[in-house]
């Protein structure tokens, strides 16, 4: 798992720790500051474009048009709070789809 993911889920546990609420528009920020400060490979912000493309996937017949993975999941919320936690269980998803298909590939 790379390290923002590893990191996210530090995040997730104590979100307080890291933002002032639980809202994912501050998460949102959060990962763009460590996409900057930290990536110097491009695989956090890889990783990150393969999420939105998994989200509009996902979202593809009821997303506002040309939204970032943020506005469609917040959208899709009735709290900021809501999104957050709606954010990790596509998160989860996401990762999980993610790994069979590297294992798919793997066995091929």
């Amino acid at each position: 798992m790379e390290r923002l993911f590893a990191h996210l889920y530090d995040i997730r546990k104590k979100p307080a720790l890291y933002l002032t609420d639980k809202s994912l528009r501050l998460l949102r920020a959060y990962i763009d500051g460590y996409i900057s400060g930290q990536d110097d490979t491009n695989h956090n912000g890889r990783s990150m474009r393969d999420f939105q493309r998994f989200i509009e996937k996902k979202f593809s017949s009821s997303r506002p048009q040309g939204q970032g993975w943020c506005m469609i999941i917040a959208y899709h919320s009735i709290s900021e709070s809501y999104a957050f936690d709606r954010f990790f269980e596509l998160l989860d998803e996401f990762l999980q789809e993610r790994g069979n298909e590297q294992d798919k590939q793997e066995t091929q």
